[in-house]
Order: structure tokens, then C-alpha cells, then sequence
């Protein structure tokens, strides 16, 4: 082997580590481009608002505001309400629907049976909501958000009365 035959297998032989090295590059570069419009490009919900509006002698109806913030239709919502008084549950409902990204909130109503709302209304008890939505998007999925909160019904009622004037 000549001189120069030794000097074209090293160049031969760095080239071939260069691209070995390039390739792996590019390969990780996309798969951490992959990732990032994968963790983008999905519907992510939200609670914008829940009021209270309505409360019968047993009942006590709900208005949640739910909003799409992401880039995609949110499929398969289910918007599940859980009422507890003072630890114990006392009813769970829940409604289905999709979601479209937007601007706009989607308004939903859940409401519960069966409340102690006398209790309620004089302070005695506490009642406390946990509002969880489980959705899917077109390809990756399941997601899911949840919100929970002691209201004081009291105050929601004073609130909704200044929203309504």
C-alpha cells in the first residue's frame, strides 16, 4: 500500500464516520420534531367558568364553560360531574359531546338530584363539585382535565344574581 492509498483510506474512512454521525443527527432531529407537532397538534380543554343557575327544593342545576385551546377537534368529550356533601357522594352524571377549536366556549349543563339545598343554603353543609372531562383527539390520546371546588352556594347565588342584572 502506497502513501497515498493510505491517505484515501483515512479520508475514505472519516467521510464514512462523518455521515454515520450526520445520519444519526437528522434521525434524532426528527424524531424530536416528530414529538414536538405530535404535543402540539392535539385539543387541549379547559374550564373557562361553571355557574350556578338554578336550585329547586332537591335539585341544583349547573352551566360549565368549556373551551378548546388547542389545534384540534376534541372527540369523545365526556364532561362527568360528581356532587359530594360533606365527603359523601350524592350523585354523578355526565354528557357527551365534540369539541372544535375556537374562540368560542361551548356551554354545557350538568345538574344533581336528591341535594340537601335547605342544608346547603344555611350553612350547615358544603357541597363540593369535582367536574372532569375525558376526551381523545384524531390520532394520540386519551387526555383529560379535571376541576374541583367547595363552593359556598351562598356566594354563587349572590354572583349569579350580579351576572344576571
Amino acid at each position: 500500500m502506497t502513501t497515498y492509498e493510505g491517505w484515501a483510506l483515512l479520508i475514505q474512512g472519516v467521510i464514512g464516520v462523518a455521515l454515520i454521525v450526520t445520519f444519526f443527527y437528522i434521525y434524532r432531529t426528527y424524531e424530536s420534531n416528530e414529538r414536538e407537532i405530535r404535543e402540539r397538534m392535539r385539543p387541549y380543554l379547559g374550564f373557562e367558568d361553571v355557574r350556578l343557575i338554578r336550585m329547586g327544593k332537591k335539585t341544583i342545576d349547573f352551566e360549565v364553560y368549556v373551551r378548546n385551546s388547542g389545534s384540534l377537534p376534541a372527540k369523545s368529550v365526556k364532561l362527568t360531574g360528581k356532587f359530594r356533601c360533606d365527603n359523601e357522594e350524592i350523585y354523578e352524571c355526565s354528557t357527551m359531546s365534540v369539541v372544535f377549536p375556537s374562540s368560542r366556549t361551548e356551554k354545557w349543563k350538568l345538574g344533581a338530584e336528591d341535594v340537601p339545598v335547605d342544608e346547603i343554603l344555611k350553612g350547615s353543609k358544603f357541597l363540593e363539585v369535582e367536574l372532569i372531562i375525558d376526551y381523545c383527539g384524531p390520532k394520540d390520546g386519551p387526555f383529560w382535565t379535571s376541576k374541583k371546588g367547595t363552593f359556598n352556594v351562598n356566594e354563587i347565588l349572590i354572583n349569579v344574581e350580579d351576572d344576571a342584572i
